[in-house]
């Protein structure tokens, strides 16, 4: 049997799987700019928006306050984010933080696709009970 053909030990196998198991765990905790308190902060913006709302009503204004809410907490974690990330000294623009998109971000369309396209479904299969419904209150006689 020649030199090639031989495999590798046991004792060397395992160094590697070993090594690129820290390396892959060293890369994954490169980001920490994930800010805890900010979404902490987010839920306290929006306990405070429930109160203020209140139950859901067909208005404008409630609306209104609840976009506002969601733009205070955008505002709110993407300054706790470059807050840490600036406090633990890491680029938002580097390796990491892509890395961190890109796992971050195909969830986020999975669910959004999720919750659309049941709605989306449910309208036009039920589009042509609605329009009965309002042409059926304006025949007069």
């Amino acid at each position: 049997m020649s030199a090639a053909a031989v495999p590798p030990s046991l004792h060397d196998h395992a160094a590697d799987h070993l090594r690129f198991i820290r390396d892959t765990m060293a890369r994954a905790a490169d980001f920490t700019a994930v800010p805890g308190w900010g979404g902490v902060l987010m839920g306290a913006t929006a306990l405070v928006t429930a109160a203020a709302a209140g139950p859901p009503r067909d208005t404008p204004a409630w609306v209104g306050i609840w976009l506002a809410d969601a733009g205070v907490a955008v505002a709110l974690g993407l300054g706790a984010m470059v807050w840490k990330a600036r406090r633990a000294g890491v680029s938002l623009t580097g390796a990491p933080a892509r890395r961190f998109a890109l796992a971050f971000v195909p969830p986020l369309m999975a669910g959004a696709v999720v919750s659309a396209v049941p709605l989306m479904i449910l309208y036009f299969v039920a589009q042509r009970f609605m329009v009965q419904g309002m042409t059926a209150g304006s025949v007069k006689g």
